[in-house]
């Protein structure tokens, strides 16, 4: 690693070219914690040091308090007082001098322990220790670098660790203490006034996008019942710092305690499978459709429950008419869009269906690369037929995407035939406005294009593609 002199000659040249937007002048002097886990590469550890020595030179205020700690067991790495004066003043100040000495130290030591376990940050206990050491309702801001996944030191964590994509129940957030790790009861209300900001040393701990939103969502809740935000989260480490700096509060993802999910359970990853397949354009460009003659009706009061579909699929399939009753049903004021499908048995296991989704023209679509766009968001992406006969197991076997809002002119539909060895026929089930449609496909193929031939112009030619008019379907 760096000198801790060279890094601060770099930060201080680097902020004589860059205006910086820190918290207004004036404002009440705030309290960072920044807690690092150990077994950050040797770039990860010189990013973390020059990020946080930018902060202490250029983006904090005068007055700030800012305190470094070494997760998960919370030991006091270094805690300053930020003086007044440019970068260079600060960086030749007495307050400064010779704090540094144990927050390098610690970058430095490589670890000796498995890797996993060396960038745990143990969140829930880390965040009880800030709340012991804090004076009173400072304004506090938490940067946080660490795995975002809880794994067990011993065997009596065993029943809360995250390996392998397991992810807790709201149940599990909403327990005492006493019977959950994560249990908020008696934790309500005590991070008040604070934003919790997370860099992820790497984006791959995830194992599908389903579970990086599960795992979101579930510290977002965590963090919530505390009192506090989730403000960032991700591994943009300039990105992380900088909102910590500017005071940002909006939540990372609105999310609250789910009252109808009381299990002490931890749920395995939803499913969301990634296929390999050549790079696709990450939009196409949807014309608006022909606004109606009458006005569509955006439901906002209407009950969630779904009437008896208007039409019936054209697909003959005791299992198909099995598998439609498990998806989903849609909030009022949103549309859901499912796709299931059938193929013979030599096909099954090969036979992928996908949906493309934009929920506006020129909004990037959702598919199986991208589960969330513009006020879409793509559930499960299934890479087989489902079971055939009458007994059959459909859970899992469909693919789900809720557009968030009711206006089914703006909303543009896709299927794509990735793979297959024979003939796949199936429904796209529509909900919207209370009622429910099924629209039967059909592809006569022995093979797919993996998402080819993606441009508007090359769908519409293509037997590999078809599209689903939503305003054809609901509003006749």
């Amino acid at each position: 690693m760096k000198t801790i002199q060279s890094i601060l000659v770099a930060v201080i040249t680097f902020a004589t070219a860059l205006i910086v937007s820190a918290a207004p002048a004036g404002e009440a002097p705030r309290h960072y914690v920044v807690a690092i886990c150990g077994g950050l590469s040797s770039n990860q550890s010189q990013d973390a040091f020059k990020q946080s020595m930018d902060l202490l030179l250029n983006r904090a205020q005068p007055g700030d308090r800012v305190e470094f700690l070494a997760a998960p067991q919370g030991n006091r790495l270094a805690l300053v007082v930020v003086p007044e004066g440019t970068a260079r003043a600060r960086a030749n100040s007495r307050e400064y001098a010779g704090k540094f000495v144990g927050l390098v130290q610690f970058l430095k030591t490589p670890t000796a322990a498995d890797l996993r376990q060396a960038t745990q940050l143990r969140l829930p206990q880390l965040l009880d220790g800030v709340v012991r050491a804090r004076q009173g309702q400072e304004k506090l801001a938490v940067i946080v670098i660490g795995s975002p996944l809880y794994l067990a030191s011993n065997e009596r964590e065993a029943a809360f660790d995250m390996e392998k994509g397991l992810t807790p129940s709201d149940g599990m957030v909403a327990a005492s203490v006493t019977e959950s790790l994560f249990g908020s009861k008696e934790r309500k209300g005590q991070l008040q006034n604070t934003t919790v900001h997370w860099l992820t040393p790497s984006d791959d701990w995830a194992v599908g996008e389903m579970h990086r939103r599960a795992v979101t969502r579930f510290w977002s809740v965590f963090i919530a019942e505390q009192g506090a935000t989730l403000s960032t989260f991700g591994s943009d480490i300039a990105r992380v710092f900088e909102r910590a700096a500017q005071g940002e509060a909006s939540p990372v993802l609105t999310a609250t305690l789910d009252p109808n999910d009381q299990g002490l359970v931890m749920r395995p990853p939803p499913i969301f499978r990634r296929e390999n397949a050549p790079r696709v354009e990450s939009r196409i460009n949807v014309p608006p459709a022909v606004t109606p003659n009458r006005p569509v009706a955006v439901p906002t009061n209407a009950p969630v429950a779904i009437a008896p579909p208007v039409s019936s699929p054209k697909v003959e399939s005791a299992a198909i008419a099995k598998a439609v009753t498990e998806i989903p049903r849609t909030p009022a004021g949103r549309i859901g869009i499912a796709a299931l499908w059938e193929a013979s048995a030599h096909a099954a296991s090969t036979a992928d269906v996908d949906l493309y989704v934009a929920a506006r023209p020129g909004a990037p679509e959702v598919f199986w690369r991208r589960a969330e766009a513009t006020d879409a968001v793509y559930f499960r992406d299934i890479r087989h037929a489902g079971p055939q006969g009458r007994s059959g197991d459909w859970t899992a076997s469909w693919e789900y995407v809720e557009v968030k809002h009711a206006r089914l002119e703006d909303v543009s539909v896709w299927l794509n035939m990735f793979d297959t060895k024979g003939s796949v026929k199936g429904i796209v089930r529509i909900q919207w406005n209370g009622k429910t449609v099924d629209k039967s496909f059909e592809f006569n193929l022995n093979r797919g294009n993996q998402g080819a031939d993606n441009s508007l112009a090359q769908r519409r030619q293509s037997s590999y593609w078809q599209e689903i008019s939503l305003r054809d379907l609901l509003q006749n």
